[in-house]
């Protein structure tokens, strides 16, 4: 079968390397459709094809420094004419099923899935609440129900997310869940000067507690900030709160928030596009990685952290909640009970038995999740579920 996966801007590029390789290991002709890569983007080594067709002209300008609201108007307008012409490729080409990942202009994405229909579609849906209310422009929002509506199927990574759908009004019998993949990174890769000289300032803490990903209000970073805060002088003294990744929000309150609760000197922020090589120095080096978020479906983040086996203090929602129950669930914390999170916290770092054996579950946990060959094979029989069930 000719697979085509689509994710137009590269929203969850370690994401779709993982599964289009996963895939590809199942048999599968896979073609992954995207962007041109960004200065210090990267997709390993994969026995797929990789077609960068979207906002070619767009990326330049970019990268020339052009970003205001007249290229992202030019952006939108050039990846209407993109997405037109790859809809002509993949029947010309005759593919088998169209896969999408991510819908960057859903009022249009709908019009062109119908214009697709003589196709299987697989529309993936990462986030039962699209771009966890803050997108960065409305047109990202409108149009997506019908979208949704477009599809064959649904495809979600946790229970969780089938419950939100299915609450939504969603036919349940178009929803199919098949789990997330641990996401690996490349240790041995370059890391730029200006990280060498923050990791080694971080090495100065004997602890370190890392928050990575980009900076949205979801994430909780107030959540983090305040929990810290309230830990015993004799911890805090000698432990960071990194914040690791670009910023998607004002950080000016959060710094302050930081100043007011006498902690600032302990927040390390790195706030740049962080390498590959970076990423996973930055888990790596993590006394507990945090996971204080308000809401989420599945995450990436936490799927890299899981194998490394660090303690992990995570809030008790959505996918976390799916993923951490057993002797996991003490290291879970009511969203916003920023009290007891300085609990679980405390312990961790009080005791060094209770850290290992919070990385000795974790890591347990982690050998238990689906390879992404076995990921493969269920989409594929996802993908021959449909086929056989169209006239």
């Amino acid at each position: 079968m000719k697979i085509a996966v689509i994710d137009p801007s590269f929203f969850t590029i370690p994401y779709d390397h993982h599964l289009c390789q996963g895939l590809a290991d199942n048999g599968l002709d896979v073609t992954l459709f995207g962007r041109p890569l960004r200065s210090g983007e990267f997709i390993p080594e994969h026995n797929y094809t990789v077609a960068t067709p979207f906002t070619q002209k767009a990326e330049q300008r970019l990268a020339a420094g052009n970003d205001g609201r007249l290229s992202l108007a030019m952006k939108g307008i050039e990846y209407i004419s993109d997405a037109r012409e790859l809809a002509r490729t993949l029947k010309r080409d005759q593919f088998d099923v169209v896969h999408i990942q991510w819908a960057p202009l859903p009022m249009f994405d709908a019009r062109l899935m119908k214009s697709l229909s003589p196709l299987p579609i697989v529309f993936t849906v990462h986030d039962t609440n699209p771009f966890h209310g803050s997108s960065s422009s409305a047109l990202q929002m409108l149009g997506l129900n019908k979208c949704l509506a477009s599809a064959d199927r649904l495809l979600v990574h946790t229970e969780f997310s089938r419950e939100t759908l299915e609450k939504s009004g969603h036919d349940p019998a178009k929803i199919a869940v098949v789990p997330h993949g641990l996401i690996a990174h490349d240790a041995s890769g370059p890391v730029s000067d200006a990280w060498q000289a923050f990791e080694d300032k971080l090495l100065g803490f004997e602890h370190r507690l890392l928050l990575l990903g980009a900076v949205k209000p979801y994430k909780g970073t107030d959540i983090l900030l305040r929990a810290f805060a309230a830990l015993p002088e004799s911890i805090k003294e000698k432990t960071a709160v990194v914040i690791c990744g670009e910023l998607k929000m004002p950080v000016e309150e959060l710094k302050a928030l930081a100043a007011e609760l006498g902690i600032e000197n302990n927040v390390q922020w790195w706030t740049d596009w962080l390498l590959d090589a970076e990423v996973q120095r930055a888990s790596e080096i993590a006394t507990i990685r945090m996971f204080p978020y308000r809401e989420i479906d599945a995450s990436g983040a936490l799927l890299q952290a899981l194998p490394l086996g660090n303690a992990i203090v995570a809030s008790r929602v959505g996918g976390f909640a799916n993923l951490f129950d057993g002797d996991l669930e003490e290291y879970l914390f009511d969203s916003e009970d920023w009290q007891r999170c300085t609990q679980i916290m405390a312990g961790l770092l009080e005791d060094a038995d209770k850290r290992a054996l919070a990385g000795q579950r974790i890591k347990h946990r982690a050998d238990n999740i689906d390879s992404w060959t076995e990921i493969g094979s269920k989409t594929r029989a996802l993908y021959e579920s449909i086929k056989s069930s169209r006239p």
